[in-house]
């Protein structure tokens, strides 16, 4: 419970940080790319709220866990949801 009230907390973090950067630049011209994309596996474990040698199964769970909770559907936004989605993706292959 601990490990997936660390991830909200760091996802609900990253989107502060990128509505702040968005006001900071509002008039500039806008940065391509993404921002605070997970790229390596601690970085997807971290957004998911896992340890190193987390099984399939537990990755599995916890995408699903945190999908139910930030899904655009049901309260969350894009940006959370694709952040969610890489992590899976990156540890999962």
């Amino acid at each position: 419970m601990l490990r997936l009230l660390s991830a909200i907390v760091l996802l609900l973090a990253l989107v502060w940080l990128v509505k702040r950067l968005a006001s900071a630049n509002a008039g500039r011209k806008p940065v391509t790319g993404t921002i605070a994309t997970p790229s390596s596996r601690a970085d997807a474990l971290a957004v998911l709220g896992l340890g190193e040698g987390a099984s399939r199964d537990e990755i599995i769970a916890a995408h699903r866990q945190l999908m139910q909770k930030l899904h655009p559907d049901r309260g969350g936004n894009d940006y959370l949801a694709a952040q969610i989605n890489r992590a899976k993706e990156i540890l999962l292959g």
